[in-house]
């Protein structure tokens, strides 16, 4: 019976041990016991283990999960068409929706123009430099010319789909991809880059194809 005793306090002690780095993790929940233990716990408990290491979640997931705020999410996909071949790649990348893109979202929302519909210009790269929020053309364009792709509904009404296919007449790694709400005029930074994507490379030859789709997640508050 004492080895038993012992063995519950020392789990005992475990637990309050948890407790307290637990409440040490975010101090201004503790004021917001009495509404809800069972949900600040969980959020509590949630960053505990992700600020020690013992659970990996990206921090975007992190922030949806616990603030359950709106978020948009982008992907991008692509099957390389060679000799009525197709080779799907699935998801090649999930990021990253520009500043530009978001700063002009809002500015629509005041006063609406003729291109708000027209986020359906593709268009390649190889470049290679991480994508960043600020980007507003691709890194290293593959010509000039922007592939006009579809546009339509995804998988649920919260999702906008375009699809794309760019012919390829030369040995190139393509490494990026972006979508723009203009065709190209005379500069490749016309229009606004909605997203600009970097992913490992797929080899291409004279005659090859990759059909790109690109999804933007617009998700709602929970």
């Amino acid at each position: 019976m004492i080895d038993i005793n012992l063995k519950k306090e020392a789990q005992h002690r475990r637990r309050m041990r948890l407790v307290n780095k637990v409440l040490m993790v975010l101090p201004d929940k503790v004021q917001s016991f009495g509404r809800d233990f069972r949900k600040i716990w969980r959020e509590a408990y949630m960053e505990y283990q992700v600020k020690e290491g013992i659970v990996q979640v990206k921090k975007d997931k992190l922030s949806r999960t616990i603030s359950s705020k709106s978020s948009i999410q982008a992907t991008l996909g692509a099957v390389l068409i060679r000799n009525g071949e197709r080779y799907n790649f699935g998801v090649v990348c999930e990021r990253k929706v520009t500043t530009e893109f978001v700063e002009y979202l809002v500015d629509q929302l005041q006063a609406e123009s003729s291109d708000f519909g027209d986020f359906k210009y593709h268009l390649s790269g190889t470049g290679v430099g991480v994508e960043a929020v600020s980007d507003t053309a691709l890194g290293t364009p593959i010509g000039t010319a922007r592939e006009v792709g579809t546009q339509a509904e995804g998988a649920t009404a919260e999702i906008y789909r375009s699809v794309a296919t760019i012919a390829y007449v030369a040995t190139l790694a393509v490494t990026e991809h972006a979508i723009f709400n203009e065709a190209y005029v005379d500069a490749q930074d016309n229009g606004i880059l909605l997203d600009r994507s970097v992913f490992a490379a797929i080899n291409v030859v004279n005659g090859d194809s990759i059909e790109m789709t690109y999804e933007l997640t617009v998700q709602d508050e929970a």
